[in-house]
């Protein structure tokens, strides 16, 4: 059986960091120079900037933990306070037309469960995401 654990998540706080529209970005794999650059421009504190940083080899992860590390001090990423379960919505536009929204939660696992689990998850994604 599966033992769901409530964490304590790292988020952005929104007096700090901007309205989330801003910040969000969909995923590394989907997104072109030109898109980087777009989401890049809405704000210092984009997703962005992490998930897919600038640079060349090592330099761009070294960039990107420094990164982290500097919103975290600088109060633009937070810890939450206790342990939670976190549900979240997507909803993705590509060539003029939008999908249903789709949700889901985040949660953590013990180790034993995620060994005897039969169900994975892939970390490709699929369509392309439409920056507005």
């Amino acid at each position: 059986m599966a033992e769901i654990i409530p964490f304590r998540g790292v988020l952005y706080d929104p007096a700090r960091a901007g309205p989330v529209d801003r910040l969000i970005a969909p995923p590394y794999d989907v997104i072109s120079p030109a898109e980087r650059s777009a989401l890049a421009a809405k704000s210092p504190h984009n997703f962005v900037r992490l998930i897919l940083p600038e640079g060349e080899g090592d330099e761009k992860y070294s960039r990107a933990a420094n990164l982290l590390a500097d919103w975290q001090r600088q109060g633009v990423l937070r810890r939450d306070d206790k342990p939670a379960l976190y549900r979240y919505h997507q909803t993705f536009s590509a060539l003029g037309r939008s999908s249903p929204a789709k949700g889901s939660s985040v949660a953590s696992a013990s180790a034993a469960t995620t060994r005897e689990s039969s169900s994975r998850t892939s970390g490709r994604s699929r369509g392309r995401s439409s920056i507005g």
